[in-house]
């Protein structure tokens, strides 16, 4: 093997590393060493990941385990490869270093996964003198393996399920690279990880203690009810977080910090599909400034929709009035809530979102449920967007109304509407963000608007002031995440549409943009499967936010790096300890994921600021 990487470089940098406590983007260091193993696992390889390529967990392969839960499925477009992988690793020791390569076979469906159908067709509109299209029932595909100029021995995933193989024995110096290749890829077998290890034996079960990077700690683990909605807060006053999961019908179940479950309520069976479509409408909040968080939310009994307003403890309703809604049959498009501070003194006003299929209404309620003002608008599906937000652009302490194109002040007074303007509710904002963009001194609004991409509007006149494409933008954070950039740039991310009959149908992508628009990189090279959030946080505890996208810690340098098992939900002071805490929701399970080397302070009680990045959470 050829030395072509300094030692005392990687040295250097890696004590550098160590005193810092933070994760690099180094290219050289994108994989993990644990002693003298080196273990790449499949989301090293993402960087130039292949158009058709999928992302995977254990659950989605049928398999029991899956090193940090993730796999990289690859898929040919025909009966041979087109894809190849590349990464060079470098050996931290000299000695006797032996291949292992965990791999998972599926089924042979050439073609991309298509569906039968759609090979038939294929088949049928075949022309003259075309490849034919083969169809090898039963089989399976599998890849190969260079290492630097040579393939090892043997194929894999090329059995149906998960096994690990050892294929080859190399004798190294220390600082020696390894060139390591995937190639001869045919069907869509899956990679786990790839390791490099001086034990002769080694097994899963040695690697299942070395999974994810060393500066992540899980926290907590929760069984749940099925969900995709969770909303966090001190139901019990012990200044400890606790939370209400809100299932797809909108039933909602209330639990302490423990994970033991305090009440739940059950939503009526009928209209639970129509329901389903988006998340629930929850919010927890301590409107009356007891300690002890209050649960608003919608409910229906007696024949009629309510908006609540319960006890956290015990799910007792303490105060309701009217749902503003159509009368049953209707559709549930956006029923959403939010805290509000309307008065400047604390945030206590209930902001209501209804799109019933009929009409659109949003509005504010004080704590005691009785409506302030409400917004009528007659137009389709989604035109006001997803979500309405309550953010002080004033800097006196009041909130203004932002959603649906359009502010409007605390009395509901419209400041600005740029609704008339856009052409049809297939332009509706799906999230917005809120920063100080060109260093006023005051907060500009960054949206995420659908295929009109990415702008930042004035947030007090509405005025345009940058715009860009990001495919289809679904969603949007701004801030100082990058190195070389004084002006907080924008991560937005972007879902690529494809043909339905396609898999994936959709694809997400993260886009970054400076604070003029201009864009700086995207990551991956290609979309990953999935409508994966972007959240953002104090994660370190020094005062300073980065970003997290899908199920990766966002490098200075624009990629992502893995570091949690599921999908990240929130990022905020679950442990009150004055940093913010990764929060993964997976169906059934809820993790919080906290820095390993944090330095515990105290945790941030300001109302306004908890109401942002903790209470007003949505997920688009």
């Amino acid at each position: 093997m050829r030395k072509i990487f300094n030692v005392l470089t990687v040295v250097a940098v890696t004590m550098f590393l160590v005193s810092c406590g933070k994760e690099s983007a180094d290219a050289d260091l994108r994989y993990k060493v644990v002693g003298s193993d080196i273990i790449v696992d499949a989301s090293d390889f993402l960087d130039d990941i292949p158009r058709l390529h999928l992302v995977q967990d254990a659950a989605s392969l049928g398999v029991d385990w899956l090193y940090n839960d993730f796999a990289i499925q690859f898929r040919t477009h025909a009966d041979f490869t087109i894809s190849n992988y590349f990464k060079d690793v470098t050996f931290p020791e000299s000695g006797t270093y032996y291949l292992y390569v965990r791999a998972v076979g599926q089924q042979y469906a050439p073609y991309g996964q298509r569906s039968r159908a759609s090979i038939e067709r294929a088949l049928l509109n075949q022309q003259p003198g075309q490849r034919p299209v083969q169809v090898p029932e039963g089989s399976n595909g599998a890849f190969r393996l260079r290492v630097n100029d040579a393939y090892v021995e043997g194929s894999f995933g090329d059995k149906l399920g998960a096994e690990m193989k050892r294929a080859g024995v190399f004798e190294v110096e220390k600082g020696e690279v390894a060139h390591l290749m995937i190639t001869r890829i045919t069907g869509s077998p899956a990679l786990d990880c790839i390791v490099l290890s001086k034990n002769p034996n080694l097994t899963e079960e040695d690697l299942m203690d070395k999974q994810l990077p060393d500066y992540m700690e899980l926290l907590h683990e929760y069984a749940i009810p099925q969900s995709s909605c969770v909303k966090f807060g001190d139901l019990t006053g012990d200044g400890k977080t606790d939370f209400v999961v809100f299932s797809s019908g909108y039933s909602s179940y209330a639990f302490d910090h423990s994970g033991k479950m305090l009440w739940s309520w059950e939503a009526p069976e009928e209209n639970t599909r129509l329901r389903a479509q988006f998340e629930a409408p929850g919010l927890v909040w301590d409107f009356d400034r007891d300690g002890k968080a209050e649960l608003v939310q919608w409910r229906e009994f007696d024949g009629k929709e309510w908006l609540i307003m319960a006890d956290g403890m015990t799910g007792k309703i303490l105060q309701q009035t009217p749902w503003p809604t159509a009368p049953h049959p209707h559709v549930y498009n956006n029923f959403r809530l939010a805290v509000a501070n309307t008065d400047g003194i604390y945030p206590a006003s209930v902001l209501l979102y209804s799109d019933c299929g009929r009409f659109m209404t949003y509005g504010i309620y004080d704590m005691q449920l009785n409506e302030k003002w409400r917004h009528e608008v007659n137009t389709k599906k989604d035109h006001l967007g997803h979500y309405f937000y309550a953010h002080d652009f004033t800097n006196d302490g009041i909130d203004e109304i932002v959603g649906g194109w359009r502010v409007v002040d605390a009395d509901g007074n419209i400041m600005w509407s740029r609704l008339e303007d856009i052409y049809d509710n297939h332009d509706h904002v799906d999230s917005y963000s809120f920063a100080d963009m060109n260093g006023d001194g005051r907060d500009d609004i960054v949206i995420c608007a659908c295929d009109l991409g990415v702008q930042v509007r004035d947030a007090l006149t509405g005025e345009l002031m940058t715009i860009a494409p990001a495919e289809h933008t679904q969603q949007i954070e701004a801030g100082n995440f990058l190195d070389g950039y004084k002006l907080p740039q924008m991560i937005a991310g972007a879902r690529i549409y494809k043909d339905r009959q396609a898999d994936p149908y959709i694809a997400s992508q993260v886009y970054w943009y400076d604070g003029e628009g201009k864009m700086i990189t995207h990551w991956p090279m290609n979309g990953l499967n999935g409508n994966p959030d972007i959240v953002m946080g104090d994660f370190y505890g020094d005062g300073t936010d980065v970003a997290f996208w899908y199920k990766f810690l966002m490098q200075p340098d624009g990629r992502g790096k893995l570091c949690v098992r599921g999908n990240i939900y929130q990022c905020t002071d679950f442990e009150r300890n004055g940093a913010a805490q990764v929060i993964t929701l997976d169906g059934t399970v809820l993790r919080v994921w906290g820095y390993k080397h944090v330095k515990a302070g105290e945790p941030n009680n300001d109302p306004d600021f908890l109401k942002e990045t903790m209470a007003n959470h949505t997920h688009y």
